[in-house]
């Protein structure tokens, strides 16, 4: 049996509480959801009330009364440090930028010992680096988690409905070209039976029969008109190559990744001039 009480503190406490005493809210809905059933309960004021088993939703009511509304609270709320611009560490690691700034700017390569003072410079700069991107990620990491977590939520609301959505108007548009479809067939025989009493005219001079045309079905309307709003159509041109050879030099364009694969590979490509361009790499150590 779950149990679950609530002391005059107003804290929640239960198996799934965690070592201060409150409430773990990922595991709420596994508080909750027992007692929709079966419940024992214990509710800490003057003293200890106990249900046994309820089969009906009056025991989740009374656990939902006991839940402390800061516990739930914990699940909606979250602490996050903002303000990096009065941080010590970060005003400490914006000298340290200053300064390396500086020297960048009066350096000059004169010799072998220039070029390796530059290196420890460049290597105290990756260092650096790290330090200020572990500063970062004190800020930014537990806002990115929660920021995914809420993300998810609404993705998982708004991916089906995104996908219903399609489903509704693919279904719209494809009875649009079905009409389409029929109107112009019906059209078609109406004038092939008409060209065919053309001929039967020319050649005898006379009709052997009245022309029977088939009933043409009207066009669709172009938007639809409906209590909550209306529907229209609208073109959206698209395209596929059916002869790349005929396609204007203009509209062709290089593929970088595939060139760049093969003359890394020490490939050559016809109407294409490869080269190294030299960049610094930087290792710290000996």
């Amino acid at each position: 049996m779950m149990k679950c009480k609530k002391d005059w503190s107003g804290q929640m406490a239960c198996e799934h509480s965690s070592g201060d005493g409150t409430l773990d809210g990922s595991k709420l809905s596994e508080c909750l959801a027992p007692f929709v059933h079966e419940c024992t309960f214990q509710v800490t004021e003057e003293g200890e009330t106990v249900w046994g088993h309820d089969q009906n939703m009056q025991a989740a009511d009374k656990v939902a009364d006991a839940i402390a509304p800061e516990a739930i609270a914990i699940q909606t709320q979250v602490v996050i440090r903002i303000g990096p611009e009065v941080d010590a560490e970060i005003i400490a690691l914006q000298a340290e930028v200053a300064g390396l700034g500086e020297r960048a700017r009066e350096a000059v390569v004169f010799s072998v010992e220039d070029a390796k003072l530059i290196t420890d410079d460049l290597v105290m700069m990756a260092q650096l680096r790290k330090a200020i991107e572990s500063k970062k990620r004190e800020y930014t990491e537990p806002i990115s988690g929660h920021l995914t977590a809420v993300r998810d939520v609404f993705k998982s609301l708004l991916e089906p409905l995104a996908a219903a959505d399609t489903t509704l108007r693919d279904k719209i548009i494809a009875y649009n070209k079905e009409q389409d479809r029929k109107r112009a067939a019906q059209e078609q025989i109406n004038r092939l039976r008409n060209k065919a009493a053309q001929d039967e005219m020319k050649l005898t001079g006379e009709l052997s029969e009245s022309v029977n045309e088939v009933e043409v079905q009207p066009e669709q309307p172009k938007i639809y008109r409906a209590q909550a709003g209306t529907a229209g159509l609208s073109k959206n041109w698209d395209f596929a190559v059916d002869d790349f050879s005929q396609v204007p030099e203009e509209y062709k364009i290089i593929n970088r990744p595939m060139v760049l694969a093969k003359v890394r590979a020490g490939g050559k490509i016809p109407g294409i001039n490869a080269w190294n361009e030299p960049s610094l790499r930087i290792t710290s150590g000996k």
